[in-house]
C-alpha cells in the first residue's frame, strides 16, 4: 500500500482546518504550558540548598597579608639615612591623598 500526497490531502483537511480555526488558542496554550514549565523548574531550583562543599568553599578565612619584616627594617633604615625620603614618608603619613 503507497500513500500519495493526493490520497494523504483529504484525509488531513480537517486537521488543517481545525488547526486553522483555533491557531490563536493552540499558540496561546502552548505558550501558557512552556512558562509555567518554566516557573516551576525555577522555584525548585530556588528551593534546593547548595551543598555543604559549597557552603564551606565560601566560608574559608581570609588568607592574612604577610608583611616581609626585613623589607620594612630596610625602608625604616633607609628613612633614617635619607633626610629628603624621610620628610617624604612625614607627608605621606599626614596627608596620604596629595601626591
Amino acid at each position: 500500500m503507497q500513500l500519495s500526497f493526493e490520497t494523504l490531502l483529504p484525509k488531513i483537511r480537517p486537521y488543517i482546518t481545525f488547526t486553522k480555526k483555533y491557531a490563536s488558542f493552540l499558540f496561546t496554550l502552548a505558550f501558557l504550558g512552556i512558562y509555567l514549565f518554566l516557573v516551576q523548574h525555577i522555584g525548585h531550583l530556588i528551593q534546593d540548598e547548595p551543598s555543604q562543599a559549597a557552603i564551606e568553599s565560601k566560608l574559608k578565612p581570609v588568607n592574612q597579608l604577610k608583611i616581609d619584616q626585613d623589607a620594612v627594617k630596610k625602608i625604616t633604615d633607609l628613612e633614617s639615612q635619607n633626610v629628603e625620603v624621610k620628610s617624604l614618608f612625614e607627608q605621606a603619613r599626614q596627608n596620604p591623598f596629595t601626591e
